[in-house]
């Protein structure tokens, strides 16, 4: 009996200890800056939110997720909640635990068709194997991990950082798979800065306008689906979606002059139409891209003056061309 008890004893004292000698895990919200994914499957953004020892496995993707339900008039998901497990960080390993795989997640829902392997086979499992007693080592911008044939970066990054780095290949009508996650190097770091700069904080005013223009594009996937029947409510209201999401567009079109008042030109022509005569409309849709509104109609008069379609390379080296040093 007291040997037994002995044993209960060390035991707890030895779990104790371990728990002492646990090194701190990073904690919030982080998006994988490192492409991953092989040519056989369509490319997914991979966040990771860590609260204390939970960790919370999710793939998005500016397009929708499951998008033949989307098409049919369905809820139109960007999201996908893929698995949760525990973590621990010993030395400089990190383990996991516990680990929960949710094998209905909408990751890419025609993956099984077309590679006879269900999403969360292509997908969360292998991604989970490679957390999975990495080494991690913090960085200025989040942390690495090591798996020893790949190192991973991940930044932190919220809920905005993240979607700014997804617009990124929407507004250029560029390769996901091609920018190879340049996208998220360029980007996240820039909203990690809590005193920027006068050109990066212009930089950060076209991006978030980026991201409502992103917002009100994915709106109307859901409101005027292709295969669905949507009503004619839904459908004026897709379209009004749609035009609030091209004003910046028609403002740098219709006043291309750097610095040339667009608000009151633009009301009158083609405000008034395009909103019905309804000038609260018209400002609230204005109002959605906030301060930075003036900044994104500068970018678009700046890109109507630019070059063709800018490369690969051209968007890595700097997502905005060159705007930001633009007087």
């Amino acid at each position: 009996m007291f040997r037994h008890l002995a044993f209960a004893i060390l035991a707890t004292f030895g779990l104790f200890a371990a728990a002492l000698r646990a090194d701190p895990l990073p904690q919030g919200q982080f998006l994988l800056g490192t492409y991953v994914w092989p040519d056989s499957i369509l490319a997914r953004y991979t966040v990771l939110s860590i609260q204390g020892d939970t960790l919370v496995l999710r793939f998005s993707y500016p397009l929708p997720l499951n998008f033949q339900a989307c098409e049919r008039g369905e809820n139109c998901i960007y999201d996908a909640r893929a698995a949760t497990a525990q973590l621990a960080l010993t030395g400089d390993t990190l383990t996991l635990s516990n680990v929960e795989i949710d094998t209905d997640a909408p990751i890419e829902p025609s993956a099984e068709k077309y590679t006879g392997k269900p999403a969360h086979a292509l997908y969360t499992t292998p991604m989970l194997a490679l957390l999975n007693n990495a080494t991690l080592h913090s960085t200025p911008t989040g942390f690495q991990l090591n798996t020893g044939a790949l190192k991973l970066d991940f930044y932190r990054a919220d809920d905005t950082a993240i979607a700014a780095a997804q617009s990124l290949p929407i507004t250029h009508s560029l390769s996901i798979a091609r920018l190879a996650a340049c996208e998220v190097r360029a980007i996240a770091p820039l909203f990690l800065n809590p005193s920027p700069n006068a050109d990066e904080q212009r930089r950060l005013n076209v991006l978030t306008g980026f991201v409502q223009q992103l917002k009100l594009e994915q709106k109307t996937h859901a409101l005027n689906p292709i295969l669905g029947k949507p009503s004619d409510a839904d459908k004026a209201r897709a379209k009004r979606i749609s035009l609030t999401m091209r004003l910046p567009v028609f403002a740098a079109g219709l006043f291309p002059d750097p610095g040339e008042p667009f608000v009151e030109p633009l009301w009158e022509k083609p405000g008034k139409a395009m909103f019905n005569q309804n000038r609260a409309a018209y400002d609230a849709a204005l109002g959605g891209y906030g301060n930075g509104l003036n900044d994104l109609v500068e970018y678009y008069r700046y890109m109507r003056k630019s070059a063709p379609k800018p490369t690969i390379q051209e968007v890595c080296d700097d997502p905005l061309l060159g705007f930001a040093n633009t007087p």
